[in-house]
């Protein structure tokens, strides 16, 4: 195990091999890994970019699970992930990540990307280009007081969309999305118009709780939602 990290076999809630290289800068990144490591956590080592070719290299296409949690990440480069061919998770939360330029995470194959706990104020049309594989995104969080009619689009496997704790205000309408669970509670909208949730006739799950100032329920809000089983409006 290349020092100063730590190599076990995790056991939960996976179990793979892992690598631990938590607050060892000054490189935060090692130069290799120990044979057969699955997943590799990299928090609190004050990272603050994530360059094109961090995860080059053949040890690193096995990884299926990549912590990047607790840094000061502000930027990271589109093609970062891209020898990730293996990632099932991705996680980028807890850190200073404040816009989502288009194609961000262009050559992500990961099926999950959590980028929730950053300072992300607006997600704008293509933001998320190219992500064929994600299923479960994490935004809730952040600082979000708009999303854009197309910021989603072309995630057609997507399911699960987490925007719990942000400043929206108002919905877009999201068209070409199977999600089959949406969390929006703890956002300041004080209206849900008819039509808000036109596109999302998948939708299961729905959270609307906690928004004190939502105080109109337009007629037909949620007339499309022929699936949905649960709808979560306590606390408004």
């Amino acid at each position: 195990c290349p020092s100063p990290c730590t190599c076990y076999l995790q056991t939960y809630p996976v179990r793979a091999n892992a690598m631990d290289c938590i607050n060892i800068g000054p490189e935060p990144v090692p130069s290799r890994l120990a044979n057969g490591t699955e997943i590799l956590k990299l928090y609190h080592n004050n990272i603050s970019h994530v360059p094109a070719d961090w995860f080059r290299g053949r040890a690193y296409t096995r990884l299926q699970m990549l912590y990047l949690s607790y840094n000061s990440i502000r930027t990271v480069d589109p093609a970062a992930f891209r020898a990730l061919r293996l990632l099932q998770a991705l996680y980028i939360d807890y850190n200073d990540i404040s816009e989502l330029p288009q194609g961000a995470f262009t050559d992500l194959h990961s099926p999950q990307l959590d980028i929730s706990y950053n300072n992300i104020a607006e997600i704008t049309a293509g933001a998320f280009q190219g992500l064929w594989s994600l299923e479960v995104l994490k935004l809730d969080n952040n600082r979000l007081e708009r999303i854009e009619a197309q910021a989603f689009a072309g995630l057609s496997n997507m399911r699960y969309l987490h925007l719990a704790h942000n400043m929206l205000t108002t919905l877009e309408p999201q068209t070409g999305l199977r999600l089959t669970h949406l969390y929006l509670d703890y956002n300041p909208i004080s209206r849900i118009a008819a039509g808000a949730f036109r596109g999302l006739e998948g939708l299961q799950i729905l959270y609307l709780a906690n928004m004190p100032e939502l105080a109109n329920i337009e007629d037909s809000a949620f007339a499309n939602l022929h699936h949905l089983r649960e709808l979560y409006l306590f606390g408004n």
